[in-house]
């Protein structure tokens, strides 16, 4: 989504213009939200939920302040816990609402930071439904996982990430903590293991690139690992398997990472099989 530099700015994200995100039987016309905010900047947008289920359905709303773990998983906190939390700047409405099936409902949320603050700040908005009484929920459409929206016991929920760059703060960077290798044993392969640590103040889709060079210099392997969304400051542990059979002999394993910034960053560690 394209970033919107503004002092005041009103936008709704409705499911005609940005299509829909469904999974199950409720639908949400998006799961994240970039707002470029300075100091003293507000910000008044919305998003679509709708109803696909065969019965009425009931919808609460919650402030949430969220962190990633080492891993990269989504945690979610109380609002106004986390040291960078947009919960003390974000309103929301409405907090509770039924749909009739096929209905729609806008929820509406409105950023203000004083013109004190500087960024970043983050939180998010957690739509939680109750599952129908009865039916089983249908399967995904074929090679689609069935993760939105979390099924949590008879509930299914939605997290809306809102995220806040403030560009007189911006500082994008990052660098590599540790490249590790861990080598193959019983059932599990060859695994490089890298940190990586987003030292900057933006939020970050980390692309890591491994290549696998011999003792002649030669690559023998290159693939791409899945990315890393990392907020502000936040560390992530990446696992790569190498699947590929490989002959006994000294290896060099470089970690090739795009931040997004000016510059990649690299790192690297030698092994023996």
């Amino acid at each position: 989504m394209r970033k919107i530099l503004v002092k005041s700015s009103v936008v709704l994200l409705m499911l005609a213009a940005t299509g829909l995100l469904v999974q199950g039987q409720i639908g949400i016309s998006t799961l994240s939200i970039d707002l470029n905010l300075p100091p003293g900047g507000s910000f008044t947008g919305g998003f679509e939920v709708i109803n696909n289920s065969e019965q009425p359905r009931e919808f609460t709303v919650e402030l949430k302040d969220y962190d990633r773990n080492i891993e990269g998983g989504l945690v979610l906190l109380n609002p106004g816990t986390h040291p960078r939390s947009l919960a003390k700047f974000l309103s929301f409405t409405p907090a509770q609402f039924t749909l009739a099936p096929t209905q729609k409902q806008v929820i509406t949320f409105k950023v203000e930071i004083p013109a004190t603050e500087r960024g970043p700040h983050w939180a998010a908005l957690a739509i939680t439904s109750p599952a129908p009484s009865s039916g089983a929920q249908p399967p995904p459409p074929p090679g689609q996982q069935p993760s939105i929206p979390v099924t949590i016991g008879t509930a299914e929920q939605f997290i809306v990430k809102i995220r806040h760059t403030d560009p007189t703060n911006a500082v994008n960077r990052g660098r590599i903590v540790s490249v590790q290798a861990l080598l193959p044993e019983r059932d599990k392969p060859l695994r490089i293991v890298v940190e990586y640590e987003n030292t900057g103040t933006t939020f970050q889709i980390a692309k890591t690139q491994l290549r696998i060079v011999n003792a002649k210099g030669e690559i023998v392997v290159q693939k791409k690992a899945e990315d890393m969304a990392l907020l502000p400051g936040g560390k992530q542990r990446l696992e790569i398997p190498v699947t590929e059979k490989l002959p006994s002999g000294t290896y060099l394993a470089l970690a090739i990472i795009d931040f997004g910034g000016d510059f990649l960053v690299a790192g690297q560690v030698r092994f023996k099989l």
